[in-house]
Parts: structure tokens; sequence; C-alpha cells
């Protein structure tokens, strides 16, 4: 749809109906990107939960290891930073997507704090002797 719009934004004359054509391409394509941002960041909010669960067993049901619980973060961070960079890339005339992105944008940027936080805390608790991680829980 974009290749559409752009071959159509590169005529010499564009008509109303072209021009009605292009404004629904946009349309669709924010639509789109939309969606698929929303997907990933449902994504990004599953695979948190999952860590969260994991986090209140300690990790310990089942035992954990290093290179799991970083995967874990990971996981969450990848599918949130690309919902975020289609946002980012997102721009409509539409006030309810508007609306609708602007409050997509803001959770976006709350739950990247969250996952700031528990960064810090996996990599402490990573670097925390074994014995004595059970503390970073107190």
């Amino acid at each position: 749809m974009e290749q559409v719009s752009k071959r159509m934004l590169g005529l010499d004359e564009l008509n109303d109906l072209l021009l009605d054509e292009i404004k629904e391409n946009a349309f669709q394509i924010t639509y789109e990107k939309g969606k698929i941002a929303a997907d990933l960041f449902n994504t990004a909010t599953d695979n948190y939960n999952l860590y969260i669960k994991l986090k209140n067993s300690r990790f310990r049901n089942p035992v954990i290891e290093d290179a799991k619980l970083l995967e874990l973060i990971r996981n969450v961070e990848r599918p949130l930073y690309k919902a975020d960079f289609m946002f980012q890339n997102v721009f409509t005339f539409n006030p309810d997507l508007r609306m609708q992105f602007s409050t997509f944008k803001m959770n976006i940027e709350e739950f990247k704090a969250k996952l700031r936080i528990e960064s810090a805390f996996i990599d402490k608790y990573i670097k925390t002797k074994r014995s004595l991680r059970f503390l970073q829980f107190i």
C-alpha cells in the first residue's frame, strides 16, 4: 500500500479519485501498523507476565538459570521496542486513531519504565552470589 501511494503521489496530475485513494491507503497503512504494534505490545505483555510469575516464585519453581533470566527479559524487550518503533513511524489525521495511538504510546512508555526496573533487578540478581540471591526478594 505504501508503494502504491508513493507511485500515485509521483504522478503529474492528481484528480479527486486518486486523492481519495491516497487518503484511504494512508488510513489503511496506519491502521495495519497500529494493529501490528498492538500485537507486539500484547506479546511483550504476555512475556512480562510469565517473567513476573517466575519472579514471584523467586526463580525456583522451576529453577531458572541465569541465561534463561536474561532471555526472559529480552523476550519482553524485543516486541516492546518493536511496538514503540512502529508507533514512532505512524501518523494519522483521524482524531480517533490519533487519540488511541497517543494512549498506546503512553502505555508503552510506562511499560518501558517498569521493564528498566526489572532489567536492573535481573542484572543485580545475576551479579549476586547464588547463596545470597534470596536477599534480593526481601
